[in-house]
């Protein structure tokens, strides 16, 4: 079973940018910064039907991503890529990690390339047979930040910088992606029995609660760029 916590994300307009650091920095439950900021490679899979990116538009309560993650660079050798397939239920999050078989990602992203390292990696049967399903349809790029509350029990990421890449057909260039019109997001994510004591933190910034998806984002970004 996927254990769900909460993910509250936040919108920051880009001239609120340094506002929402300062924020960050001196609220009272006592944010510090753990772990380096880094960048945050996703490469993202639907259906036919593309129903994953359906359902995140139209805001389903329950619906799903899948995506390949890595850190660090875009292109080159990408030595520590995993498998997610995340679960929503409203702002309920939760998701299963499979680690997957180096691999080297150029300027071109080639979809039987990306088939190939699914079967050469040490994965379930029943994720194999679920991955036969889909095909990449979208990477996205972004640098984040990490901060952890006084008693541990509330975890903030600033997303900053959000570019999507489109992918169209067997192989397609990653070389000049678009970035996102608001491209920085602020989450508060938590278990389930904190949230009677979440206010204490999110009422403290003058940003609103929003369903921001990257992917169906990304998805509209790119399919009405590329036509």
């Amino acid at each position: 079973m996927i254990k769900l916590r909460y993910e509250r994300k936040y919108l920051i307009p880009p001239d609120k940018k340094p506002q929402v650091k300062a924020l960050i920095h001196i609220h009272p439950a006592g944010f510090h910064e753990i772990f380096h900021p880094r960048h945050v490679n996703s490469l993202y899979f639907d259906d036919a039907r593309n129903t994953n990116w359906i359902e995140s538009e139209e805001g389903f309560f329950h619906r799903k991503k899948i995506r390949i993650r890595w850190y660090g660079d875009l292109q080159g050798s990408i030595t520590a890529p995993r498998l997610e397939i995340k679960q929503k239920q409203g702002i309920l999050g939760g998701k299963r990690i499979f680690p997957l078989a180096p691999f080297t990602l150029t300027g071109f992203l080639r979809v039987q390339e990306i088939r190939e390292i699914l079967l050469g990696s040490d994965l379930p049967e029943e994720i194999q047979n679920l991955m036969r399903l889909y095909t990449p349809s979208l990477m996205n790029r972004y640098h984040r930040s990490y901060h952890l509350s006084g008693d541990t029990r509330y975890r903030i990421t600033l997303d900053d910088g959000i570019t999507y890449f489109g992918i169209t057909g067997n192989t397609t260039t990653i070389m000049h992606g678009y970035e996102d019109p608001c491209p920085t997001v602020l989450e508060l994510k938590y278990d389930q029995k904190d949230d009677p004591d979440a206010d204490t933190i999110s009422n403290y910034w003058p940003f609103r609660l929003s369903r921001k998806s990257k992917y169906a984002s990304g998805m509209n970004i790119t399919r009405c760029t590329l036509g």
